[in-house]
């Protein structure tokens, strides 16, 4: 059994499965990429049991099952000027041959390789830039306490007014909404089935949910991922009303905290922000070492003075995550968590404060 394929079309698909494999499963199989070619199409796999992601190319040959060891695969291709390569199947045994060289290696049975889950449940057909927003909007807040598995992965909620996308660690929640969705069920995302989605996907996508998986398809790929099993926190609980505006540059900030969280302790990475008069005072100190910064910023401001502490670095992590030039600050006291808004659109940012020294 043989077929061949250019050394840069299988580079491509090859290079897509490559964040799925695990390099130290203790199941040979699973450090595999799944070659599976039946009438001209061959369809690669690979799989850590809990995500699997399938791709599929034209080749030329004959029907062939059999799963190859990815990282000699992938580092064999990509250090192979773009050419036609024959692969030669004869039973276990793979020949790879190109203009100038023979490349022989051992497969695994493909009978060996989880089954890929089926996708089923209701499709939803979206754009991937509307995907990639939800995720990029709040993958950075997913928590990475393992004793709280809920919260390290993305809630996908939906709702009669649209898709809700929620991320908190507890110390800041992140949501993210896209209307023209509705449904009624919420499911919890594992991170690393994300991170694969966001360096893949592209047009138009569809999206299915079933009790235990992810489904994503789009252009002859295919993406699952088995859902988080436990209930997500009610995160509106912890959302207050608050009265206190504030609208700030965004990037004026960001550089203000960037210099002024120099001085500050290295252990809390605390940053005391006055809010006053259109003016916004960002202040560090450690104390241990006598080091402290200030910095000014003019912002439109005209409520009662507040001073409010926040672990610079979670509120940088927030501010990087919007793309807006300047950004809402809502407020109420010092030990109330504080709500930061782009200009427009539908993300919502939430940061609880750290008590001021």
């Amino acid at each position: 059994m043989k077929f061949t394929v250019s050394t840069k079309e299988l580079l491509l698909q090859v290079n897509k499965l490559m964040p799925v494999i695990n390099s130290s499963s203790v199941l040979p199989v699973l450090e595999c990429i799944k070659f599976d070619l039946q009438d001209g199409a061959l369809t690669l796999s690979a799989s850590d049991l809990e995500i699997t992601y399938q791709t599929s190319i034209k080749v030329n040959g004959n029907d062939l099952n059999i799963a190859l060891p990815a990282k000699v695969l992938h580092d064999t291709l990509k250090n192979l000027p773009d050419q036609p390569l024959v692969f030669t199947v004869d039973g276990l045994n793979v020949t790879i041959q190109s203009e100038n060289g023979t490349y022989k290696l051992t497969g695994v049975s493909a009978e060996d390789f989880p089954k890929a889950p089926e996708p089923t449940g209701d499709t939803y057909e979206i754009n991937s830039n509307d995907l990639l927003a939800g995720i990029n909007s709040t993958l950075f807040a997913v928590s990475q306490d393992e004793l709280r598995p809920s919260m390290t992965g993305v809630l996908f909620e939906f709702t009669e007014q649209g898709l809700n996308f929620v991320a908190t660690d507890a110390h800041k929640l992140s949501k993210s909404v896209l209307n023209g969705i509705s449904g009624e069920n919420s499911y919890v995302v594992p991170s690393k089935g994300l991170n694969v989605l966001k360096s893949a996907v592209n047009g138009l996508i569809n999206l299915q949910f079933s009790n235990e998986h992810l489904y994503v398809s789009w252009g002859g790929n295919l993406v699952s991922a088995r859902l988080i099993d436990a209930k997500y926190p009610n995160y509106e609980a912890v959302i207050p009303t608050n009265s206190k505006i504030a609208e700030v540059n965004r990037m004026e900030l960001i550089g203000s905290l960037k210099r002024v969280l120099l001085y500050s302790n290295k252990t809390t990475n605390q940053v005391v922000l006055r809010f006053a008069n259109n003016e916004l005072g960002v202040n560090a100190q450690d104390l241990d070492f006598n080091n402290e910064a200030t910095e000014r910023l003019s912002i439109n401001y005209s409520d009662d003075d507040l001073t409010i502490g926040f672990n610079a670095k979670y509120l940088l992590d927030i501010l990087t995550h919007i793309e807006s030039d300047s950004v809402k600050f809502e407020l109420s006291e010092p030990n109330k968590a504080a709500i930061i808004k782009p200009e427009t659109g539908g993300v919502f940012m939430l940061l609880m404060p750290v008590m001021v020294d």
